[in-house]
C-alpha cells in the first residue's frame, strides 16, 4: 500500500489512471456543516475511481451517490474504511466506480446547458 501527498491540479489524472482508492478529507468546520462540492470529487467520479471521504459534514457526494465510504476524519475511522475497500468483493469495487461516473454525467456541457435553456425558456 503506498500513500501519495499532495498532488498537483494537472497531475491528477495521471494519479487517477493507476490508483486504487481516491482520498478526502477535511478537518471538522462549521464551514461544511451543510456539504462542499470540492473539485476533486467530480474529478474522482469522472474517473471511475471509488472514494474515501473522511470528514464530519453532511451531504457528502460519496454518501449520496455510493461511489466509495464515508467515514469521520479521525485516525481509526479512515483505518477501518481502509480495510473495508480490501475486504470489497471486485463487483461492488467496480460498481461503486461505476455510480461515481454515473452521478457527474449529468454534469456535461451539453447537459449544462440543456438545463440553462430550459430555465431560461420558463
Amino acid at each position: 500500500m503506498t500513500f501519495v501527498g499532495r498532488v498537483s491540479r494537472k497531475e491528477v489524472r495521471n494519479y487517477l489512471s493507476i490508483v486504487d482508492i481516491a482520498f478526502t478529507a477535511r478537518h471538522h468546520s462549521p464551514l461544511y456543516d451543510y456539504g462542499v462540492a470540492a473539485n476533486k470529487y467530480y474529478d474522482y467520479m469522472a474517473s471511475g475511481t471509488p472514494i474515501l471521504a473522511a470528514h464530519h459534514g453532511i451531504n457528502d457526494l460519496v454518501q449520496i451517490n455510493k461511489c466509495g465510504f464515508h467515514v469521520k476524519n479521525e485516525k481509526e475511522a479512515i483505518r477501518a474504511g481502509i480495510k473495508e475497500f480490501i475486504v470489497l468483493p471486485e463487483d461492488q469495487y467496480i460498481e461503486k466506480g461505476r455510480l461515481g461516473r454515473k452521478a457527474v454525467e449529468v454534469f456535461t456541457y451539453e447537459n449544462l446547458a440543456q438545463r440553462y435553456i430550459n430555465v431560461m425558456e420558463r
